[in-house]
């Protein structure tokens, strides 16, 4: 039981934070709601976890941009036209 909860967790709130959190807390709230015979705090946290819900549904249906990247703009032509710099070498310091 110990062994398996962080690992859900961690794969829980690891891809999307804030819809997990978002989530978590509307399950948490329409419970305590539910139970305690709040009828606003469980059809806020209904809110609440359909807008979890939501977020999730957005993120998954928008496509990943890291797979997309461009490749970078260079600036610089690939082979410099003007001459390499010279070796530096180093000298001693003279103390005045």
């Amino acid at each position: 039981m110990y062994n398996i909860l962080p690992r859900f967790l961690t794969r829980f709130y690891g891809k999307e934070p804030i819809s997990s959190f978002l989530l978590t807390m509307g399950v948490v709230d329409a419970l305590i709601g539910s139970m305690g015979g709040k009828w606003g705090l469980f059809s806020l946290s209904t809110v609440v976890l359909l807008l979890g819900i939501s977020i999730r549904w957005w993120h998954l249906q928008t496509p990943d941009q890291t797979l997309a990247e461009k490749t970078p703009r260079r600036y610089l032509p690939p082979s410099s036209s003007s001459q390499a710099l010279p070796i530096l070498s180093k000298e001693k310091h003279h103390k005045f």
